[in-house]
């Protein structure tokens, strides 16, 4: 369980975040939207310990969460970023491998190895697995970095885990963004969350299970995917005016603009 408490973040005078309560349960796929600015990555990054709040705490599983090192915290949530940049050159295996780090010292596994080959294979990089991380496609490398997290997010007991995943479809295409999200949804279990900022309605309507939508740094409504998405909601988010449409033999809508 991660637990926002009158949770705020400022920088150079300027408040990204506003003081925020909320809470993430495991067995759930949380989507984060809203328009440009409104504080959807700082409030990820805050969830993932890569910012720390200034004002306000965060706990995580009900240790406050800079208690934690970032050893600890690796081994705890999984986070895949907007940007990676590497200064040595690495090969796409070596960069899933790198969601192993935090459970071997020197050497990997035979339990890693499988375990970074499997997480490959479901995201069909394996076929450049000795490529250069640089040559890949903007597509290519982000599938290979959704390797490395599923990696990471490998576990062989009831201990909870978090998948934190900033914009994680930005550079696939149509098939690739529904298989990205397909996989986050099935490792969802009673012991595991996922977390995503997402851009695209629909695709947070088709896989979410809760959506918070945020405006000028503060969260504004949540939505449970289960219920209609109100018409207003849109309008004062996006900025845009929608219509939802029945989708034929399915219990969702879709939203047209």
């Amino acid at each position: 369980m991660i637990d926002f408490f009158q949770t705020s973040f400022s920088i150079n005078k300027k408040q990204l975040l506003h003081p925020t309560d909320l809470q993430i349960v495991p067995n759930e796929f949380l989507v984060i939207m809203g328009a440009n600015g409104a504080g959807k990555s700082t409030l990820l990054k805050l969830m993932a310990g890569l910012l720390k709040p200034s004002k306000g705490k965060i706990n995580f599983e009900n240790i406050d969460l800079t208690n934690y090192s970032a050893a600890e915290l690796a081994k705890k949530r999984a986070v895949l970023s907007q940007h990676y940049q590497y200064a040595f050159p690495l090969t796409a295996k070596e960069i899933a491998m790198m969601g192993r780090y935090p459970f071997y010292n020197a050497t990997p596994t035979v339990l890693d190895e499988s375990i970074v080959c499997n997480a490959m294979e479901i995201m069909e990089v394996t076929n450049f697995a000795n490529r250069s991380y640089e040559s890949l496609s903007g597509g290519e490398a982000q599938k290979v970095q959704m390797s490395r997290v599923l990696a990471q997010m490998f576990t062989q007991n009831k201990e909870q885990k978090y998948l934190l995943l900033d914009e994680p479809v930005s550079h696939l295409d149509i098939k690739f963004q529904h298989q990205l999200l397909s996989i986050a949804k099935s490792i969802i279990t009673p012991q595991t969350a996922v977390i995503a900022v997402l851009h695209d309605l629909n695709l947070a309507l088709k896989y979410a299970d809760r959506i918070i939508f945020m405006k000028e740094g503060s969260i504004i409504y949540e939505h449970k995917t289960s219920e209609d998405l109100p018409f207003a909601l849109i309008k004062d988010v996006f900025g845009i005016d929608a219509s939802l449409i029945e989708i034929p033999n399915q219990q969702r809508k879709l939203v047209v603009f």
